[in-house]
Order: structure tokens, then C-alpha cells, then sequence
């Protein structure tokens, strides 16, 4: 049973790079790894405190030998692994950026999570095993391996556990809306009494559940936290919030016109 499993979350970013011909830039599990021989795109977790942009450039570079510059946020996915062979379940956020190569030599690895990088067109990916978040971040069909648990476990969107230095610290991921009414007007959320920030004003969202899509999230947190329905537009940004030993990264996206109850 996939439910007696540990449930974990983490977050990370990863890079789609293409070269002048349209070739993507994947990246190939090794037998250190929880799917051997299956393809995906570079990157890798978001250390605590660490912005995502620095993330894909340092997990691009360690694991393909290349220097990559980030050129935007191409969209945010959100899936749950089962690894019953580590008794373990993952939920991962990943933030899938698109990135230019500066840089570097393609190299292989040894005695790493993964073992090969190359460039690979389209209809060569299609042919190849690939995570599924690779899969969609490619507009290819998605076919995975991963055991997918069973149901949701219940998890705290803010799980805080002991870092090297003994003290707690926690990464959060968050959706939040920039919701405009078709007078133009921004929705804001205040903070109540007995939360931290309280009476400041902020935008509607909040912590994405275990298991749940960031998109679905949002909306889900603007109806709680204004009555008001939208629908998603763009997404506009990664900001990374809070410091050590606190750190809030937020997916940011915009929604269209909201409807619900007025307050004038």
C-alpha cells in the first residue's frame, strides 16, 4: 500500500535548452538513481534559501557540464512519485524555465544521480523513456514508469525539519493572484489578528495542497479567501520570500476578470 509510505515534499527547477537546430538539451537517470535509464531535463531540488533561477543554472551545469542563462519561466507542474523501495512518497512543485547555453563542454558523469547528457530532437524524445513531467514540458505524449500512490497523504504545506545547524527550517510552496475586475481594480486579502503580518494587505493564494496542481490551487485559495471565482491567464513570476530559517517561494500568475460578491 502506497498510503504506509513516508510522504515527502521538495521543489525543483528545471531548464528546457534547445540548440540552433531545435535539438532538447535531456539529461539520463543512472542505476543510482529511482528510474534508471529513463530521460529528463536538467535540474534538480531547490536548496533551502536558494532562488530557483540560481537553481537550474547550478543543476544544468553539474549535471551536463554547460553554463546556462535563464531567459523566463515556462510553467510550473506539480506531481507525486511513490518509492516504496525507500518507503517513501514525493510530491515535487517543479519550476520548468527556458534557458540559453553561454558555455561549457557536454560532459558525462560517474557515480551521480545521472550519467548522460545529450542533445536530442523532438521526434528522437518521443522514442525515449522520459519522466512525465519532461514528457508535458515538451508538448510530447506522456507514458511514465513512476508508481503513483494510491491516494493523497495528508501533509502540511509548511513542514519544517531540522537543518545542519540544528535549528528548524521549512520551504513552502505558494500560488498567489494578481486579480484585476473589469474596472481595473486589484483584489487584495488582509491579514487577520493572531497571524504573522497581521493587518497587512497581500495578494489572495496561500500553500498548494500535497498532491495539487499550483493552477488548481489558486483558484481554489482566491474562492476561500474572497468568495470570488477567476480563471487563470499568465504566469508571471517566481518570487522567493522570507529568510533562513523561513523561506516562502510563490508562484505567481494572474487571473482574468473575478466574479462574486461585491464589497463596493
Amino acid at each position: 500500500m502506497t498510503t504506509l509510505l513516508e510522504p515527502l515534499r521538495r521543489i525543483a527547477a528545471y531548464a528546457v535548452c534547445a540548440d540552433s537546430v531545435g535539438r532538447v538539451l535531456l539529461v539520463r537517470a543512472s542505476e543510482r538513481s529511482g528510474t534508471p535509464g529513463v530521460w529528463s531535463l536538467p535540474g534538480g531540488a531547490v536548496d533551502h534559501g536558494e532562488d530557483p533561477n540560481h537553481t537550474v543554472v547550478r543543476e544544468t551545469a553539474a549535471e551536463t557540464g554547460l553554463s546556462v542563462a535563464v531567459a523566463g519561466l515556462a510553467d510550473v507542474l506539480a506531481d507525486m512519485r511513490a518509492l516504496p523501495e525507500r518507503r517513501i512518497t514525493i510530491h515535487t512543485d517543479r519550476l520548468i524555465y527556458q534557458v540559453a547555453v553561454r558555455g561549457g563542454t557536454l560532459t558525462d558523469r560517474v557515480d551521480r544521480s545521472t550519467d548522460l547528457a545529450r542533445w536530442h530532437t523532438l521526434d528522437e524524445a518521443r522514442e525515449l523513456p522520459l519522466r512525465a513531467f519532461t514528457a508535458r514540458a515538451l508538448g510530447l505524449p506522456t507514458s511514465s514508469a513512476d508508481v503513483v500512490p494510491d491516494e493523497a497523504p495528508e501533509f502540511p504545506s509548511f513542514y519544517a525539519v531540522p537543518g545542519p545547524d540544528g535549528l528548524h527550517r521549512a520551504q513552502r510552496f505558494a500560488a498567489y493572484a494578481v486579480a484585476t475586475d473589469p474596472a481595473g481594480r486589484v483584489l487584495l486579502t488582509r491579514v487577520s489578528d493572531g497571524y504573522p503580518g497581521a493587518g497587512c494587505w497581500h495578494l489572495p493564494g496561500g500553500g498548494t495542497d500535497y498532491g495539487e496542481q499550483p493552477g488548481a490551487a489558486l483558484i481554489r485559495e482566491l474562492v476561500e479567501e474572497t468568495g470570488q471565482t477567476g480563471r487563470l491567464v499568465e504566469l508571471l513570476g517566481w518570487p522567493v520570500t522570507g529568510t533562513p530559517p523561513h523561506s516562502a517561494p510563490r508562484v505567481t500568475r494572474s487571473t482574468g476578470t473575478v466574479s462574486g460578491p461585491s464589497t463596493g
